[in-house]
């Protein structure tokens, strides 16, 4: 795909994805998919806090004005931003039926938004190759969107797998533990492989770390549980040690 017309289709996708969002989930995100799945017995205490998915405004708005910024010649023409574009513009795809999928086919959300993952996680690692990572435009215009954007739906694919069990298969949830330290600890890893591969880019670190915390305070809540709250401290505490070594290894 030339590079003229993969940042022409990547601005369109990104836009596409933000007014569909506006559309279904005008009304809150609760409201518009109720009816499209079971009521869960009981709640999957691996969902973040609801203040924790305020985080779409800014991933949202970086989405846009990181399309913008690659009609640009020089960060359309860039190797390593073209490269990457066709995954990253099929993850804003993915994300536009994911949208849908949630408001007609909730079944059908936990396969889409790990597409979703690995299509963001792709366009990630293949954006960190440009030789003009370094610059302001690229760091923090192009790279740094999109890594908030593939860590909060790296979380957010997890718990998404997780509620579809808590929804449609209730006896294998039993009473909620296992599945959601299971969530929790799957995340985790999602997460730290990610800081690995990644370089530690620290966008994508907040987004997953932003997602812990929220989970936290979830379980902070009468009915959490103290064994999710020690599991996501952990969780946090190895991502932030993971940074520490990828950034000094990067130094060295």
């Amino acid at each position: 795909m030339a590079p003229r017309t993969s940042s022409v289709i990547l601005l369109a996708a990104t836009v596409a994805q933000v007014l569909v969002s506006g559309l279904i989930f005008s009304s809150g995100f609760s409201a518009a998919t109720e009816g499209s799945a079971p009521k869960a017995l009981v709640p999957n205490l691996a969902t973040p806090a609801p203040y924790a998915f305020a985080i779409w405004g800014p991933i949202y708005l970086g989405a846009v004005i990181s399309a913008l910024l690659q009609l640009k010649p020089r960060l359309r023409d860039d190797p390593a931003l073209a490269r990457a574009r066709p995954a990253v513009i099929f993850g804003c795809i993915a994300c536009s039926v994911w949208i849908f999928a949630a408001r007609y086919q909730f079944v059908l959300t936990a396969p889409i938004i790990l597409v979703m993952y690995g299509a963001l996680w792709t366009g990630l690692l293949r954006s960190i190759e440009s030789k003009q990572r370094s610059s302001t435009l690229v760091a923090y215009g192009v790279i740094a969107p999109l890594g908030l954007f593939t860590g909060w739906v790296g979380a957010a694919s997890f718990v998404n797998c997780g509620d579809l069990i808590f929804r449609y298969l209730p006896e294998l949830a039993g009473d909620g533990l296992i599945l959601a330290l299971g969530i929790v600890a799957l995340a985790a890893l999602a997460a730290i492989a990610m800081a690995v591969r990644s370089s530690a880019e620290l966008f994508s670190i907040m987004a997953q770390i932003w997602a812990l915390v929220a989970i936290i305070i979830t379980n902070r809540q009468p009915q959490g549980y103290s064994a999710i709250l020690a599991v996501s401290g952990i969780a946090i505490a190895a991502l932030l040690a993971v940074t520490i070594i990828q950034k000094r290894r990067a130094a060295a």
